[in-house]
């Protein structure tokens, strides 16, 4: 359903970015988690087995976080906690040529879309 899916993408990358300023302006007084891991220099081979890697480790997390969550929602009405907060947990991967790979006038495209940035594997801990 489209009208659904427009309703996710609109809630996630609302949270993300609400997430992402509160850290940065040091609103809120709290920190979020946000880290993430990115590489150059890949073959679009590897690319494919970095995706399956993540596609699977999200099964495994999702599948631990419903039975954490679902576990303290009932422990906090047991013990009769203000039950006023909410959570949300999501991995994202995304792909694409270098820079350096594509042809001038994609290039120059795509760096205006994000600052260039030339790194290989490295997490970054907001």
């Amino acid at each position: 359903d489209k009208q659904q899916m427009l309703g996710f993408l609109a809630d996630n990358v609302g949270d993300h970015l609400s997430g992402v300023v509160s850290n940065v302006t040091g609103s809120g007084g709290v920190t979020h988690f946000d880290q993430a891991v990115f590489a150059d220099e890949l073959s679009l081979e590897s690319v494919r087995v970095a995706h399956d890697f993540v596609a699977s480790q999200w099964q495994r997390l999702l599948a631990e976080a419903v039975a954490l969550l679902e576990r303290r929602i009932e422990e906090d009405r047991l013990a009769g906690r203000p039950q006023d907060q909410r959570v949300r947990i999501g991995v994202y991967s995304y792909e694409d040529r270098m820079p350096d790979s594509m042809p001038k006038a994609q290039a120059l495209a795509h760096t205006a879309k994000r600052p260039a940035a030339k790194t290989n594997t490295k997490s970054r801990k907001r």
